[in-house]
């Protein structure tokens, strides 16, 4: 699945970047350039702090875009600098440089932070290849992480709620806290991973999925850090992926990665849907292999990334992807023989005659599937299976799983569906004279109690418009949408049979 990304031009060695769980605002930090900020999912930015002469190498957001933190080295008195964290508690309008205190190693300027998605209140530092720290009070205070290995640490992660905190070494070490940073583990070397290796890490909100890009692959683990599994994209696992990773909440439905050379030949950057079991390369992010991908940023359900590059000037893209689809096994009404029947979706093939709300039966152009990645959690966002019950959807004779991103339709919507759509969309969407209300916005649907790995499906009909779509009937009659040819082919995401 390659993807469309938008790219800005903004002439300037980008260094770190963080978004908040929407992805609407985003942060990120230049060499020599400030700290600058985007309020429209990276379409445009803005400087809001100037520091010429600083480079910026880590940003990171609270969930709402309040509580910002950053941290640089600076390249005029380094390496005599004290280490601070630069933190703002008003979405950047002003930043207080908050002193780490005794540093470890005198020498050594901060390298990465990060704080926890939720409020900010949790932080976690690492100097570069050095100690870790963190704060259990926004940046105010910050305490020397109590771990065996204290000279080259150069990532740091951490929970939604701030308990768990993650820190990786040049070692291969990942150490781990419980307790919102009191004490520190060596929870287990990365596996596989060769010597100066891991210089980033990621985990999901609730701490239990661990992504670790390496010297020599890409490492996840899904029980908190004890056990990891190479998940490196195949043909390329002699690449040096220690530079990048971004991931949605969930941990799995969403991981980017890229490296940071800047010779050779190839794509190097990745992304997978479905926990690393596939990969596709991102082909139209540049010339292969020239961009020096420093960092990337996800929002929560991993629908919106924004990538930055060092040494070029094309240097935010920005991608967007929302699945909408059925889940395997849900029933489209159909003609087969004359007869109205409702087919598994995975057994429609091009030309199936489909029976639309308002267009009478129409063939279908395009059919494709993927996987998708549910959660074992309750949050509400679109690349993920929701469950419509007969009970709360009289028109079903059997309950229907759909992702959250796809529509049923209907006649009208409350006002907070109202506010949700235009909010997501820009404005409220309308097939066949229905109002379309995507599943994630409608408090009827539950959010699919199962977790793993799932096949979803959809089609498109045939249509004189290419960016139209219909209204169809799934499981017995309820009213849902089709996906728009230009949606299949262009933004869908899925692998298209013939």
């Amino acid at each position: 699945m390659s993807l469309s990304w938008n790219t800005n031009n903004y002439n300037y060695n980008w260094q770190g970047v963080a978004s908040n769980s929407d992805g609407t605002k985003l942060i990120a930090g230049a060499y020599g350039n400030g700290i600058w900020q985007s309020l429209n999912s990276g379409t445009t930015w803005s400087q809001i702090y100037t520091s010429s002469g600083n480079t910026w190498y880590s940003c990171t957001s609270s969930g709402d875009g309040t509580v910002l933190a950053a941290v640089n080295r600076n390249t005029v008195s380094y390496p005599g600098t004290p280490a601070v964290v630069y933190v703002s508690t008003n979405s950047g309008a002003t930043w207080t440089a908050r002193n780490i205190g005794p540093t470890p190693v005198s020498n050594q300027p901060m390298q990465f932070v990060s704080c926890n998605s939720l409020s900010g209140q949790y932080m976690v530092a690492a100097f570069n290849a050095g100690s870790l720290v963190y704060s259990t009070n926004t940046g105010s205070t910050w305490s020397l992480a109590s771990t065996s290995s204290s000279n080259n640490f150069m990532g740091a992660a951490l929970s939604e709620g701030g308990n768990i905190m993650y820190g990786v070494n040049l070692s291969n070490q990942v150490w781990k806290s419980t307790n919102y940073g009191s004490s520190w583990s060596n929870q287990s070397s990365v596996t596989g991973s060769s010597a100066g290796g891991t210089t980033t890490i990621a985990c999901s909100s609730n701490g239990s999925v661990v992504v670790v890009p390496g010297s020599n692959g890409v490492y996840l683990s899904t029980d908190g850090a004890t056990t990891w599994t190479n998940i490196t994209p195949a043909g390329v696992s002699n690449l040096p992926w220690n530079s990048l990773v971004g991931l949605s909440s969930d941990g799995l439905s969403s991981i980017f990665i890229g490296n940071s050379n800047t010779g050779g030949s190839g794509t190097y950057t990745y992304l997978s849907t479905n926990g690393g079991v596939s990969w596709t390369a991102q082909t139209s992010l540049g010339t292969p292999n020239t961009a020096g991908w420093n960092n990337v940023a996800s929002n929560s359900d991993g629908s919106k990334l924004v990538a930055m590059s060092s040494n070029i000037s094309m240097s935010s893209y920005i991608y967007t992807n929302v699945y909408i689809c059925f889940k395997e096994g849900s029933t489209i009404l159909c003609l087969v023989d004359g007869k109205e029947t409702y087919l598994p979706v995975q057994d429609i093939r091009k030309g199936v005659l489909v029976k639309t709300s308002a267009s009478g039966y129409l063939p279908v152009t395009m059919i494709g599937s993927t996987q998708i990645f549910n959660p074992d959690n309750d949050l509400r966002y679109n690349n993920r299976l929701f469950r419509l019950s007969k009970e709360n959807y009289p028109e079903l004779t059997e309950d229907l799983v759909l992702t959250g991103g796809h529509a049923i339709l209907v006649d009208s919507l409350t006002d907070k569906q109202r506010e949700d759509s235009i909010k997501e969309n820009g404005d409220i969407m309308i097939t066949e004279n229905k109002y379309r209300l995507q599943t994630s916005h409608d408090e009827r649907a539950i959010p699919y109690e199962e977790s793993g790995l799932f096949n979803i499906w959809h089609f498109s009909l045939e249509n004189a418009e290419y960016g139209w779509n219909y209204g169809v009937y799934a499981n017995g009659g309820l009213l849902v949408e089709t996906a728009s040819e230009v949606v299949m082919k262009e933004r869908s995401g899925l692998v298209l049979l013939e």
